[in-house]
């Protein structure tokens, strides 16, 4: 894969970002704004979030539609990346979405 984020380097470069100040602005304003929206789909829900990198939006996204959704509707929540260190660091920290790594230049597996 030619993408960015498929290196060791550049993911803990990400990494680094969402730790910063400006990470937690990006994260709090763009999750605000996807939660807000998507809570008005009915359900059942299923979204991916291609170019997840950390799994952080995908993360949220999920706790949020299982606690504001009932159970029972099969909301699902899908996350691909290029970089395998922020795939892996996302499996662990949400267990209850779908990692997968891919290449977003072909056809989603």
């Amino acid at each position: 894969m030619d993408h960015s984020y498929n290196t060791e380097a550049s993911s803990l470069a990400y990494r680094a970002f969402l730790a910063s100040k400006d990470g937690e602005i990006f994260r709090s304003t763009l999750g605000a704004a996807f939660i807000t929206n998507v809570l008005k789909i009915p359900a059942p829900i299923r979204l991916l979030d291609a170019g997840c990198g950390d799994g952080w939006l995908a993360g949220k996204l999920a706790d949020q539609l299982l606690s504001s959704k009932d159970t029972d509707t099969k909301n699902q929540i899908h996350a691909c990346d290029a970089g395998a260190p922020l795939i892996a660091d996302a499996q662990k920290k949400y267990p209850n979405v779908m990692f997968r790594m891919c290449d977003l230049n072909k056809p989603l597996p």
